[in-house]
């Protein structure tokens, strides 16, 4: 199957919400209440402006996302990545990290940090990612793995770059 992984666009913010909101479901350590607020349009609102805000598309449809607000210090965090269950095991996953992974070198980012739940920490270590922690009764409640990878050295030259135009 072939994959497109591009910015996810203004056009595409329904079909990016739907998908949000259907695949908040592969998250189940998240109270009801909590999915609700997940799934209102304030919270999907703020997270497709996030800076970063990525999809793998087969052909239109949106089949797996990545969101991270802008890098700072050289250290990009994502707050979310998800891959629609009929499309998991597919290097769907593989294929977002790879191009997000590029993408931050070329923003000077030299590491990416992330929480992760327990069933996906397996995933994150066999792609380069270590644990660095557990963050118990992180967000929103359930336990959080902190992950992080180092993906080039650091450079102020290329993270201060902005800052000095």
């Amino acid at each position: 199957m072939s994959y497109v992984v591009r910015t996810i666009r203004s056009s595409e913010t329904q079909q990016f919400k739907k998908i949000f909101t259907k695949t908040l479901r592969e998250f189940p350590e998240y109270s009801k209440k909590t999915l609700h607020f997940f799934s209102s349009d304030p919270y999907r609102n703020r997270m497709i402006t996030l800076y970063t805000h990525i999809g793998v598309f087969v052909g239109n449809k949106l089949v797996a996302y990545l969101l991270a607000p802008e890098p700072e210090g050289g250290v990009s965090w994502i707050y979310w990545l998800a891959v629609l269950k009929d499309y998991q095991d597919q290097r769907v996953g593989t294929t977002l990290l790879d191009f997000f992974e590029k993408l931050c070198i070329k923003q000077g980012v030299h590491s990416i940090l992330f929480y992760s739940d327990k069933r996906n920490v397996g995933f994150y270590l066999s792609r380069g990612y270590r644990v660095i922690g557990l963050d118990e009764k992180s967000y929103f409640g359930p336990d959080a793995y902190i992950m992080k990878k180092l993906i080039q050295k650091p450079d102020e030259n290329k993270f201060l770059k902005e800052w000095y135009k």
